[in-house]
């Protein structure tokens, strides 16, 4: 392809001759992306396809220009662009950014944004020889966890900073709904609609696109997503044969979140349901679906490495309308989703996420700077059995781990109890999702 037609292909993209549309601003990314343009490290934008990250891109550029830079000094290229699908390699890549030099012309410095760069076979050389020359400012994005991978750490020297993005947080589904909040009253005041939109939340998820849908619609994106992500970021990229196989086992863990799982009992339940797979596929294709930002897997919480490896893990959906549109479903499961929902909250918020087992179980445990620091339960519905049985393993957890304080998350309920010395909040699921890193004690 020419260098002219290179351009005149990137310029509907690119803000050189008038603003873009950039959809509703994901302000806490925003804010991240803004800061760190100040500094020198390649941002990498890593996550599941369809979370926004081509539109957080272009909000950066919109930011960066009403800041003070000029348009013509930015650079967005979208790599999955039809036009360009016949050109990705690495001299390709090298050709669009001299067609950029030569025919926009910035006049110095600029900031590069190449969208979904894991299509660029050899692209890190690229990257690091901008870096080298300090001419360019570099964003990359990628539906795929090769971003944060080790070989790009070597490649970069460790130049690189990361922002991981997920879909719509409840607090972004709010404002994308517009609903506002910035304070408990806020919260308060709207509790009846905040009720409702947690109901669609946990149905339908936070992909922005199916958010803005409206009725059977939402359903229609979300296969379309199932099937996208599947074919694209495993099938096409890790050469899958056996799709049959690969789609078996992604139905599977998507029925079965927040169950605890061994690679061996995945094996043996695919085969009982009419799939025969080795032990080898489970485990590479376990390893492609983590690394398409698919599915998650949670530790055993322990100190000691031996038990964390021993123990089963727990499997999550990275969103929950993905889940439901592509599960088996026999029931509304509004606990498991609302389980999965707190892991992603937990998640977004930056923690290393465990859950708990010896005597009894607790959901979650979070860990910080190689110390556990909180423990929390996940209970709908909260009964005199199932309050008991919440609170036995969360004090169980909380006394293990030399905690005192522990969140039950629920779906209406409210308390403050004191059981043996640890203090427990129940506080319901709209309230806790609601307030930016909120916890129950702010109630």
């Amino acid at each position: 392809m020419e260098k002219e037609k290179i351009v005149e292909v990137l310029t509907p993209w690119n803000f050189w001759e008038g603003d873009q549309y950039t959809g509703t601003a994901r302000d806490e990314y925003l804010k991240q992306l803004v800061e760190y343009s100040r500094q020198e490290e390649v941002v990498a934008i890593v996550g599941v396809r369809r979370a926004g990250k081509s539109y957080l891109m272009r909000q950066c550029i919109k930011e960066l220009i009403k800041n003070g830079a000029k348009p013509e000094e930015t650079l967005y290229i979208n790599f999955e662009e039809p036009l360009f699908k016949n050109y990705l390699n690495l001299d390709f890549l090298v050709k669009c950014y001299e067609a950029y030099r030569e025919i926009v012309n910035p006049e110095g410095y600029a900031f590069l944004f190449l969208d979904e760069i894991q299509n660029i076979p050899g692209w890190e050389k690229f990257v690091r020889g901008l870096m080298e020359k300090r001419e360019a400012k570099l964003y990359v994005s990628g539906s795929s966890a090769q971003l944060l991978s080790a070989e790009f750490a070597t490649v970069l020297a460790g130049r690189q900073v990361t922002l991981e993005v997920y879909p719509l947080s409840f607090r972004e589904f709010l404002t994308f709904r517009g609903v506002k909040i910035d304070s408990k009253l806020d919260v308060l005041k709207r509790s009846r609609r905040i009720r409702g939109y947690l109901r669609e939340y946990l149905e339908y998820g936070g992909f922005p696109r199916v958010v803005l849908s409206e009725g059977n619609y939402k359903k229609e994106i979300l296969k379309e997503y199932f099937n996208t992500i599947l074919l694209r970021d495993i099938v096409l990229r890790f050469r899958v044969e056996n799709v049959k196989q690969l789609e078996a086992l992604a139905v599977y863990l998507l029925t079965n979140i927040s169950n605890r799982i061994t690679y061996n009992k995945l094996k043996n339940m695919l085969k009982f349901l009419g799939t025969k797979m080795s032990l080898d596929s489970v485990v590479r294709y376990m390893d492609f679906l983590k690394k398409a930002f698919f599915i998650f897997e949670v530790n055993a919480a322990s100190y000691k490495a031996k038990e964390i490896i021993q123990k089963p893990r727990k499997v999550y959906a990275i969103d929950t309308g993905l889940r439901n549109t592509a599960s088996v479903r026999f029931s509304e499961d509004i606990g498991r989703l609302a389980e999965n929902a707190v892991f992603l909250e937990l998640k977004r918020r930056g923690n290393d996420i465990y859950y708990y087992s010896k005597n009894k179980e607790c959901d979650f445990v979070v860990k910080k700077d190689m110390k556990f620091i909180h423990a929390l339960q996940v209970c709908w519905s909260v009964e005199e059995a199932t309050k008991k049985r919440e609170v036995n393993g969360l004090t169980e957890a909380l006394e293990e781990l030399h905690l005192r304080d522990g969140t039950i998350i629920t779906g209406d309920y409210e308390d403050k109890v004191e059981v043996d010395g640890k203090n427990i909040f129940f506080i319901p699921m709209w309230k806790w999702l609601s307030l930016d890193k909120g916890s129950a004690s702010q109630w």
